[in-house]
């Protein structure tokens, strides 16, 4: 029998990207409560990153931006999880995780793409969004701590 590592396997679309996006943000909301969505631009190196889903159970949506789209999704996974599965509320101010002794969370205004399925997902209600801060301590994180699930790309 055949191993899955023993052919590539690929899925061809006519659907535009951002409806495949969507799917898949939808399916992770649903399954984990909340997906994360990284931008970036040719002008700019520094990765955009915001979750999707964390509306839904009262919790404003977090933003971060930094240098590298791993690191961004790194953090916004493990701080989203920390609302989703260990029911921690952040809002401005600082803050200490299982990984973090600070973070620093402010309010964030910024006008982010929107996924077509995003209010599907988040409802009609406004959305409110919290910018965490990349911490000065990232780098210092050693890679064995962070769950695979952390280190996959969006």
């Amino acid at each position: 029998m055949l191993e899955p590592t023993d052919f590539r396997l690929t899925v061809r679309s006519s659907l535009p990207d951002t409806v495949l996006l969507s799917l898949v943000a939808a399916y992770e909301t649903e399954e984990k409560g909340y997906a994360i969505v990284l931008c970036g631009s040719a002008k700019h190196q520094q990765a955009i990153g915001y979750t999707l889903g964390l509306t839904t159970i009262g919790h404003p949506e977090i933003t971060s931006v930094g240098g590298d789209g791993d690191d961004v999704f790194a953090l916004l996974s493990h701080v989203a999880e920390q609302v989703v599965d260990h029911g921690q509320v952040f809002s401005e101010g600082q803050h200490s995780t299982s990984l973090f002794s600070k973070l620093t969370f402010k309010e964030s205004s910024a006008a982010l793409p929107e996924l077509p399925i995003s209010r599907l997902i988040i409802g009609k209600a406004p959305v409110s969004r919290l910018q965490c801060m990349m911490p000065l301590d990232f780098v210092n994180i050693q890679p064995q701590t962070l769950s695979a699930d952390l280190r996959r790309v969006a």
